[in-house]
């Protein structure tokens, strides 16, 4: 049989889109569930078995990790092999700290296990039965959603039709997000928790917010606590506007970060953490570079 060039156009697309259904399907068909916590304190937290054992634990799920990290306490009372090598320094938004190292297995209801090589040092958490941070090494296996309302984690999750670029610093995902009509390029941190509400804070450092023009007297000045226990004092400002993946986002402000930490290096610019993407309900996926909001509004 012949096909003139139309009809094999025609075969073609149809082919293209059986092939693409089909990859739907069997995307749809292992996409999995899993029941996240998204406490008072604005912290996202996911259950995951670790090193074999049958008790699973609390981490806090974080885009802003370029490496996951668990307590070193912890890590120890479950019989992992700390070490020295492999571990170096971790930067935060409030400084910079030596680390040690261990590997396990870590296994979430749903999602296949992986090994990772965690950074050990005394992490504290709010969250008593919270062990650790689970970071880059788990999220850039698959497409995923966070869906805070719902509570849910999405895991091989299909993205929303609409999406915008995502890049990866460090292995922490960067949008490009609008404040006050000018576009900046902001890291999406999961990690940055906030207690839930109504207001949507995003964190600049004092240069941005002098091109954003947060000048005079602030809303509200925060209290924090920078490397060895450090008093920090973060001055709030309104913005005019915030925009995020072709989302608008209502009640808006910024918090002006010192130069400590993350916020000291030439290259920061400020991040985006749960107060906003709460909000939008996002959706990541590292292999593609794309990232987009899901929620109703």
């Amino acid at each position: 049989m012949s096909l003139s060039r139309r009809s094999f156009v025609t075969v073609t697309v149809a082919g293209a889109s059986l092939a693409a259904a089909l990859a739907r399907r069997v995307r749809a068909a292992r996409r999995a569930r899993v029941p996240l916590v998204y406490d008072a304190s604005g912290t996202l937290l996911v259950a995951a078995r670790i090193g074999g054992a049958e008790k699973p634990v609390r981490f806090v799920l974080d885009t802003g990790a370029s490496r996951s990290a668990i307590s070193e306490t912890r890590a120890g009372a479950i019989g992992l092999a700390i070490r020295d090598e492999g571990g170096g320094e971790v930067e935060g938004t409030a400084g910079v700290v030596n680390v040690r190292a261990c590997r396990a297995p870590v296994a979430i209801e749903g999602v296949e296990p992986v090994e990772i090589d965690f950074t050990a040092y005394g992490l504290g958490f709010a969250d008593p039965e919270c062990v650790g941070i689970l970071g880059a090494e788990l999220l850039h296996r698959a497409p995923f959603r966070i869906g805070y309302r719902e509570r849910v984690l999405e895991w091989d999750a299909e993205l929303p039709a609409a999406t915008v670029p995502m890049t990866l610093d460090n292995g922490i995902p960067r949008v490009e997000a609008t404040l006050n009509g000018i576009a900046l390029p902001l890291r999406v941190d999961t990690g940055a928790a906030f207690p839930p509400g109504e207001d949507a804070y995003v964190n600049v450092t004092e240069a941005e917010a002098a091109k954003l023009g947060l000048s005079g007297e602030p809303v509200a000045v925060f209290s924090a606590t920078g490397t060895g226990g450090a008093p920090l004092k973060l001055p709030v400002h309104r913005l005019k506007s915030l925009a995020v993946a072709g989302r608008d986002v209502p009640r808006a402000l910024a918090i002006v970060q010192p130069k400590v930490g993350y916020f000291a290096r030439a290259d920061a610019v400020g991040f985006l953490g749960n107060a906003v993407l709460d909000k939008l309900d996002p959706a990541f996926d590292y292999a593609k570079g794309r990232f987009g909001a899901t929620a109703a509004r």
